[in-house]
């Protein structure tokens, strides 16, 4: 069972205190917004004039491990949301969460064209034994878009998608 931070506590996490309001007020725009946390993603992505590929599911149903898809540059970025403001994702989590990603239908679909794929966790907290495993991780295409990643993630998406997916990749 994942450990629960007190969210109020944000000293035991790494984020500068800038983050840390930039989070707070996040999280107070995203409960006013009456969205689910993709739809409220999506809006984000939307306003820097990006245009994610939402799969169709039904509220009840599984998503298989994919919430959306991003074109940037010549990368499609598949991406899983898991925004719980009060849990941190662990290494096994990750690794389900990764192995999903990766055997999705659509995955399987988008495969076929030329484009590299990238698979993406987004996720506010992580575990520290994650960090053990991050090169790994990446080795493999597999991103972890969290702490202050995560925040720049969702207060200047288009930035933030250039930037660091062509650092990283190129």
């Amino acid at each position: 069972m994942p450990t629960r931070p007190d969210y109020n506590d944000v000293g035991q996490l790494s984020l500068t205190k800038s983050s840390v309001e930039q989070l707070r007020l996040l999280r107070i725009q995203f409960e006013n917004s009456g969205l689910s946390e993709e739809s409220f993603v999506e809006l984000l992505l939307k306003k820097a004039g990006y245009i994610p590929h939402i799969l169709n599911k039904k509220r009840t149903s599984n998503d298989g491990g994919v919430d959306f898809i991003i074109e940037v540059f010549n990368f499609v970025i598949i991406c899983q949301l898991k925004w719980w403001f009060h849990t941190k994702v662990h290494k096994k989590q990750a690794k389900q969460i990764f192995g999903e990603m990766y055997l999705n239908e659509s995955v399987d679909k988008i495969k076929q064209n030329d484009k590299e794929i990238l698979f993406a966790l987004i996720v506010p907290y992580v575990g520290q034994n994650i960090w053990k495993q991050l090169s790994l991780f990446e080795k493999n295409k597999f991103f972890l878009i969290t702490e202050e990643k995560f925040i720049r993630f969702l207060t200047n998406p288009s930035y933030f998608l250039e930037h660091y997916f062509k650092e990283e990749i190129l």
